[in-house]
């Protein structure tokens, strides 16, 4: 049965790993995506995934390495992940969207103004289209892959 308790946020070392690799996250996404104006979008995407891949390999066995509430939610929701209950889903994304909202806000505060007119200037011909479908393809993804190894 749900209790009331089980919804109060708890401050614990997985929520500080989502925190704080949220917030990194957030900073090192915005300055490889600013630096896709001069460098072009290989090198912000290259920048990305290197940032999501050494964030999520060194948070994974501390939190489980989700660094997305919407991962969290999809796991919480699902099951796919035995130590992540409500209480830990909601405190983890509670984590995650603050250390996000710092990281942004710390990013824009360290780039130059010319970086900040248009941020995300690539070279290919992306609409907006695309960017959805990329990103649920994404979250889709690894939720996919968070509950395949929960499984096993």
């Amino acid at each position: 049965m749900v209790e009331a308790s089980d919804f109060k946020p708890a401050l614990t070392p997985a929520v500080m790993a989502e925190f704080v690799g949220s917030f990194l996250l957030a900073f090192l996404a915005g300055a490889a995506a600013a630096n896709a104006a001069d460098n072009g979008l290989s090198a912000a995407a290259l920048g990305v995934g290197l940032a999501v891949a050494m964030l999520t390999y060194t948070t994974v066995h501390i939190s489980g390495g989700f660094l997305n509430p919407a991962l969290t939610a999809g796991v919480m929701i699902m099951g796919g992940d035995k130590d992540v209950g409500i209480k830990a889903g909601i405190s983890y994304m509670i984590a995650q969207f603050t250390g996000a909202i710092i990281g942004a806000i710390l990013v824009k505060s360290c780039l130059p103004v010319e970086a900040l007119v248009h941020p995300f200037v690539t070279l290919g011909s992306l609409s907006d289209k695309h960017g959805e479908q990329v990103g649920v393809l994404a979250v889709s993804r690894r939720s996919l892959q968070h509950a395949d190894i929960a499984k096993s």
